[in-house]
């Protein structure tokens, strides 16, 4: 966890949370000639071994790389992040690519930005991107920012829940996932004043680039996480996003804050069926009764057991809901006619059936024409 002051009146807290065993925290107080920084780090190490965390995620940067330049236009994110490539290959030898935003950047949703950045990021760096934003992930994000700043919370369990468990108390969620090791980042932006300066941008940038001093760039592991299991969705593409936003005025360590912009990101790995509709149980049963000339048969009565009865239309089309797989006796009737035959049986399934019968207007033409049912299933 990190509180960072940007200026007199400005502070940035952010939060990470992953699978790893949680370390100890301690909070120590840095100070610079630019900035005072209040920063919460951990004073044990994780669990997992450094050689075992680096096979999910990139190598990270020596050094953290500070925003540089103002805080206003889309020129200013490009000038920032490009800086902080430049910056991280400097560090590590890389070739990190310059970004350019899209020129649509300021009609963009939070969301969406968060996405194209997380992506952008990942890409270039020889990472799958993740496949997009999903509404279940996304209501939990928002459902805890705004619990969070309503409750003048900041922590990855103040509602009593983990990240986790609050994803998983959606059942789409919780009937499908794969196996994530992170799950959710927080950051707080705190003013004395009415705004908050590109809230998104700067959350993903000090999550990837700022995070090292106090968090062990868990933040930046978290956006740059490589063990997605790549089974769903379009090949080279794994893993939801979801982003929360809440805004309005917030309490921290006894100081009122006019205005708070609080973001969280949350991110789930979906299992191989997720978005597969399963086989239904029941079925739409569809047909048409004509004459030997293809003409429609209207009024037949058609039965059909433990389902119900319809009429066929002008066109001689009929159509039953919700039909179980299986057998049904069916029996059509139209008053002055004869059909052969008049009961009958079919199964259910989804194989296309054709049946024939004789129908007549009078019972002396019973022998001269015919109907065909052709028994369609639709999903």
């Amino acid at each position: 966890m990190k509180l960072l002051q940007t200026s007199l009146t400005t502070l940035m807290l952010i939060l990470f949370f992953q699978s790893f065993v949680q370390p100890t925290l301690a909070q120590t107080p840095v100070h610079t000639s630019t900035e005072q920084s209040f920063m919460v780090i951990p004073t044990t190490t994780s669990a997992t071994t450094a050689k075992q965390r680096n096979q999910n995620y990139p190598s990270d940067p020596i050094n953290n790389i500070p925003w540089t330049g103002s805080m206003a236009t889309v020129a200013d994110i490009e000038q920032a992040f490009n800086s902080a490539r430049q910056a991280e290959n400097e560090q590590l030898g890389l070739n990190i690519p310059t970004l350019q935003l899209p020129t649509e950047w300021n009609s963009l949703g939070d969301a969406e930005k968060a996405l194209w950045l997380i992506n952008q990021e990942r890409a270039d760096r020889g990472l799958m991107m993740l496949q997009g934003v999903e509404e279940n992930v996304t209501q939990v994000a928002q459902a805890y920012a705004e619990y969070l700043l309503t409750n003048n919370a900041f922590s990855h369990t103040a509602n009593g829940q983990n990240p986790w468990e609050r994803l998983k108390a959606q059942s789409e969620i919780a009937s499908c996932q794969d196996f994530l090791g992170v799950s959710e980042n927080l950051a707080v932006f705190m003013t004395s004043g009415d705004e908050v300066a590109l809230p998104i941008e700067r959350a993903i940038y000090y999550w990837l680039y700022d995070d090292g001093d106090c968090c062990d760039w868990g933040h930046r592991h978290a956006i740059l996480w490589s063990s997605y299991t790549d089974n769903n969705g379009q090949l080279g593409e794994e893993g939801f996003l979801g982003i929360g936003r809440a805004r309005g005025p917030y309490s921290y360590n006894g100081h009122d804050w006019a205005t708070a912009e609080m973001i969280v990101m949350n991110v789930f790995d979906p299992c191989a069926d997720w978005g597969v509709e399963p086989e239904p149980t029941n079925y739409s049963f569809m047909g048409q009764i004509t004459d030997s000339q293809g003409d429609g048969i209207s009024e037949v009565l058609v039965s059909m057991t433990d389902v119900g009865e319809t009429t066929t239309d002008a066109n001689g089309v009929y159509i039953f809901e919700e039909v179980p797989i299986g057998e049904h006796q069916v029996v059509l009737t139209k008053t002055g006619c004869n059909i052969s035959p008049q009961i009958f049986t079919v199964g259910v399934s989804t194989d296309y059936v054709a049946t024939r019968f004789v129908v007549a207007e009078t019972p002396a033409m019973a022998t001269q024409k015919q109907v065909h049912l052709p028994l369609v299933v639709m999903r």
